[in-house]
């Protein structure tokens, strides 16, 4: 048996691929890491106080909540 990130890991060798992909997709915790980034760009509008964001700010400057949370 080989696993997901071995095989994957062989397709970057080969150039099919990027370590990027490989972490993004295996969920390493680098790769976890960039999706929740990705997820908390991603939402321009603050669940907590419903106020206008802008795409760089993981955090609410009106009231402090995460733009993302599990």
């Amino acid at each position: 048996m080989v696993t997901l990130l071995s095989y994957s890991l062989g397709l970057v060798q080969k150039g099919l691929t990027t370590l990027e992909e490989v972490e993004r997709v295996t969920f390493t915790d680098t790769g976890l890491e960039a999706e929740l980034k990705a997820k908390r760009k991603s939402s321009l509008t603050c669940r907590c106080c419903q106020a206008e964001l802008q795409p760089e700010w993981m955090d609410c400057p009106y009231c402090m909540t995460p733009r993302f949370a599990d």
